[in-house]
């Protein structure tokens, strides 16, 4: 059987350690951040929420869907400009300008440490030096100069390298857990293994395998709550 160990939201997450942000790392604790995001946005107590979800469901996958657009698009993206372009060309979402100057205004109340960290990658680019030195969370170093001299650039470097290195983490525990011979490929944040069918082998090896992913992602984000959601995806024969 194939199954899939995904990261849930580890960018979001990431982004929430760096930032030191409190009101993101307490989203991240429910396991979906964008739901969470989605109620504070728009107000919701957990019961009216769940109540939305039962009587409404198409608003409320709707409302997650735009905290989700933002999620993302606030951390690589640029203005509201280009949080209309990713909801258009990454979710195929389309939006107006207006819409995404609300969604970032609200967003940015809700977490605003997040504003800091946006600016703090724009007054880098003041810097009167040729190359950047960027560095993330674990000390990778990256120089940007020239036409990667840019904003996304830099929180690419901070954010996405950061939890690239979270996985090289996980894969040390992998092997230490002895499942690298289950393992078929990695994509981004997933991880595809081949595990035995039977369901007395494959349930141990799925636990052992999220555990290695936790453990590993944590040695470089710290005791912070790491979610990794699992499923099986197909099945082959030999």
């Amino acid at each position: 059987i194939l199954a899939s160990l995904d990261y849930s939201a580890i960018e979001v997450l990431t982004a929430a350690v760096f930032a030191e942000e409190p009101n993101l790392l307490e989203a991240c604790k429910t396991g979906d951040p964008h739901r969470a995001t989605a109620m504070m946005v728009n107000n919701y107590t957990e019961k009216a929420w769940l109540k939305l979800e039962k009587t409404n469901p198409a608003k409320a996958k709707e409302l997650r869907q735009g905290a989700k657009i933002t999620n993302f698009g606030l951390l690589f993206g640029g203005g509201a400009d280009g949080l209309v372009a990713q909801a258009r060309d990454i979710f195929d979402v389309y939006i107006t300008v207006e819409q995404a100057q609300q969604m970032i205004a609200s967003y940015f109340k809700l977490y605003p440490k997040l504003r800091e960290t946006k600016n703090y990658a724009y007054n880098l680019l003041k810097s009167p030096e040729p190359r950047l030195d960027i560095r993330n969370l674990v000390g990778f170093r990256r120089y940007l100069e020239g036409q990667n001299r840019k904003p996304t650039s830099i929180l690419n470097t901070i954010i996405q390298s950061t939890a690239g290195h979270g996985m090289k983490s996980s894969f040390r525990h992998l092997m230490e857990a002895g499942l690298l011979p289950y393992l078929c490929v990695q994509v981004h944040d997933e991880v595809i293994f081949e595990f035995p069918e039977d369901p007395a082998v494959y349930k141990p090896l799925v636990a052992k395998a999220k555990r290695a992913m936790v453990t590993g992602m944590q040695e470089v984000l710290g005791k912070v709550p790491v979610n990794v959601d699992d499923k099986a995806v197909g099945y082959y024969w030999m």
